[in-house]
């Protein structure tokens, strides 16, 4: 008798550019493989989330408030989405058993009642961590879930650090550097690469980052949810997906820093510097505990070169952290060309996620 096929899903909420990035990369792996995996977008709990996401983004001062209160992501507006997610997955994913499923964003398993996966058939949960450690719903979700649940991570400090807690974790290669998997080409890209959050920036951060960009005598690019603005123009971009991939074919093997927000972002930085393309990181201000846990793992690392301030007067987010006032940012540029990170290798992993997974 032949061995029963185990249907691959990949879910993810249109929430941000950061998770589903992740998504796409993961399901471009797989198809370099031969892999079938189906990803599922769950597009109908997403409005809420994102406005909330939109929020937090475009206020700072929540985002400050975010950093000392992680507790609301396992809220009851919180654990509300959760349920919903869990819900719409349930009926998103069809009859298609027995179901491996891999999740970017950890609230749908979180919702889901052990009784409900066993009734969809799901043999097996892997949820992917973008940022340097889960967030602390994750682990809830994962110790809810602890016969099913694998946590993959990709650092090998925050895979000790889950294991001593009794989680089942993983360690593959960052996701999102092209070498595993975003591109199919070596590509040049641009030496300085600036984003917002896929919820978009506060307008007057949006115009000073601009104007200070427009002084660099290099090429760069900044990337907005709406718009890829270069020093020759700006093109708008059409659609979430054409604004995710317009943003990572400009980082490309002459890129020397990206300026972000301290996310997913990480994760790229450090897979480039791990794979001998030395790449800085210049961090806008973090938003909430998972972006302050990553910037110290950025600092750690030896790949921040410092924390970008919108605001006059403003003390860094990290204590001892270079201050980078926006209007200095053109002698920043200047100065981190000529100096290289000081990466730390051994600490991520090497292997892609899927090589992983299916062993």
């Amino acid at each position: 008798m032949s061995e029963m096929r185990i249907h691959e899903v990949l879910s993810v909420p249109p929430v941000g550019h950061g998770n589903p990035a992740v998504a796409l990369a993961l399901q471009r792996q797989a198809e370099q493989i031969g892999l079938d995996v189906r990803l599922i977008s769950l597009e109908t709990t997403a409005p809420l989330a994102r406005l909330a996401h939109r929020r937090m983004t475009r206020d700072p001062e929540r985002a400050r408030r975010y950093i000392s209160d992680p507790g609301r992501r396992t809220g009851p507006l919180s654990i509300a989405y959760a349920i919903a997610s869990a819900h719409e997955f349930a009926s998103r994913v069809g009859d298609a058993s027995p179901v491996a499923w891999t999740t970017v964003q950890e609230h749908a398993l979180l919702g889901a009642s052990p009784r409900a996966l066993e009734q969809l058939g799901v043999v097996g949960v892997r949820l992917a961590t973008p940022d340097v450690s889960p967030k602390e719903s994750g682990v809830a979700a994962a110790r809810k879930h602890h016969e099913l649940a694998t946590v993959f991570v990709w650092n090998a400090i925050t895979q000790r650090l889950l294991r001593q807690r009794g989680i089942k974790t993983e360690l593959t290669a960052p996701y999102l550097d092209r070498y595993h998997g975003y591109h199919d080409l070596p590509q040049k890209g641009l030496p300085v690469v600036a984003k917002t959050s896929g919820s978009g920036f506060p307008l007057e951060w949006r115009r000073t980052l601009h104007q200070a960009l427009m002084e660099l005598s290099c090429d760069w690019a900044f990337h907005t949810p709406e718009h890829r603005h270069t020093p020759s123009g700006s093109i708008e971009k059409p659609d979430s997906l054409a604004s995710i991939h317009s943003y990572y074919s400009d980082v490309g093997d002459d890129t020397q820093a990206i300026i972000c927000y301290p996310s997913e972002q990480v994760g790229l930085v450090c897979g480039r510097n791990e794979r001998g393309k030395p790449t800085w990181m210049i961090a806008l201000p973090p938003r909430g505990t998972h972006e302050y846990e990553n910037l110290v793992f950025a600092r750690d690392q030896g790949v921040l070169w410092g924390e970008l301030v919108m605001d006059n007067g403003s003390a860094p987010t990290l204590p001892g952290t270079r201050v980078i006032p926006v209007g200095s940012l053109t002698q920043e540029i200047v100065r981190l060309g000529n100096e290289q990170p000081n990466w730390r290798p051994s600490v991520i992993g090497q292997q892609p996620f899927w090589e992983v997974a299916q062993t």
